[in-house]
């Protein structure tokens, strides 16, 4: 999966705001992480995307890719600082939801990212 980083860059080489909010309050951050768009993903965040920003369900762009099953994007997300004890709607953790969608990559990759930085 791509998408189409040439015009995120584009975009965000003319200055567009990285953390402007939709109705939903999610940002191209949320999204990206929702397809699976690596590229995309570590350009955002180079670009100093907010990577703990939570949508109007409390979903940060981790707890999307846990949701989503994207094990490949959550390093790049935790690299870039995100809290992998954030709480979504429900009290769900991004472990949470990924055992609950019965996503076993997600999961062990969790675990073991979580070992390595001493969160859980």
């Amino acid at each position: 999966m791509m998408g189409h980083p040439e015009v995120v860059q584009h975009l965000t080489k003319h200055r567009a705001n990285v953390n402007l909010q939709d109705k939903s309050q999610q940002i191209a951050l949320h999204y990206s992480c929702k397809q699976g768009y690596v590229e995309i993903t570590c350009h955002l965040l180079a670009k100093k995307s907010n990577v703990n920003i939570q949508d109007a369900r409390d979903m940060t762009p981790l707890h999307v890719a846990c949701l989503e099953g994207h094990s490949h994007i959550i390093p790049h997300l935790v690299k870039g600082g995100a809290d992998l004890k954030a709480v979504a709607e429900e009290g769900n953790t991004a472990l949470h939801i990924a055992c609950r969608e019965g996503w076993d990559k997600v999961c062990s990759t969790i675990q073991s990212l979580s070992k390595v930085t001493h969160i859980l």
